[in-house]
């Protein structure tokens, strides 16, 4: 199976990215989903090495009951235990409640918004964040873990200090990210690391 990316040519997202901006009702307020929300499994689920039985683990977020992802996050657990319980152990993440931000012309965002077709901005817009305890950065001795300032910030830390004993467990709010759409995980790359025989080439800036 191939993938590939769709862009829009006046915009330039990816499609799952416009198919990200999505308006929903709270309280009666038009509220705009954060660009890269659409779908992007490192939001949602991680891989996290295997057990002593060589099972794969699998990390998948859990919403509570009435929750927006709620439903579609059981299917697909259900689905996941049906079709590859020898295969695969699951364990379950929180995740944190929904915010949201009133953003006006002074907010890039904003104008990411109303450069898209088909949407139609007024002079403030509420949006709702891609936060999530599953966008976490693994580096070395160490987990780099969003913390929200909510009560599930702690069981996110005990899931993942339990998942990896052996590191340092830090807790960073990413909510100015979140807003953009992104988050810690998305936004950062592995260095691999290099022998003492390797020579590392930086390559030179330019204007």
């Amino acid at each position: 199976m191939f993938s590939y990316t769709v862009y829009c040519a006046s915009a330039g997202f990816p499609l799952d990215d416009l198919q990200s901006w999505n308006t929903i009702q709270v309280d009666n307020q038009t509220v705009y989903t954060s660009i890269g929300t659409g779908g992007h499994v490192d939001e949602y689920c991680r891989f996290v090495g295997r057990t002593d039985d060589g099972r794969l683990h699998v990390l998948l977020a859990q919403d509570e009951p009435g929750g927006r992802s709620y439903d579609r996050l059981e299917e697909t657990y259900l689905h996941l235990q049906q079709l590859y319980k020898d295969d695969l152990f699951i364990t379950r993440m929180p995740m944190p409640a929904e915010s949201f931000l009133e953003v006006d012309e002074r907010d890039v965002t904003y104008y990411q918004l109303k450069s898209l077709r088909g949407i139609t901005v007024d002079e403030k817009i509420w949006l709702m964040p891609a936060k999530s305890y599953m966008n976490y950065v693994i580096a070395n001795g160490a987990i780099l873990l969003p913390q929200y300032g909510e009560d599930t910030d702690a069981l996110a830390k005990h899931v993942i200090q339990k998942i990896f004993p052996s590191y340092v467990v830090y807790q960073i709010d990413p909510l100015p990210v979140n807003y953009g759409g992104g988050g810690m995980n998305c936004i950062t790359n592995n260095q691999p690391v290099c022998s003492n025989e390797q020579q590392t080439y930086y390559a030179p800036l330019t204007a």
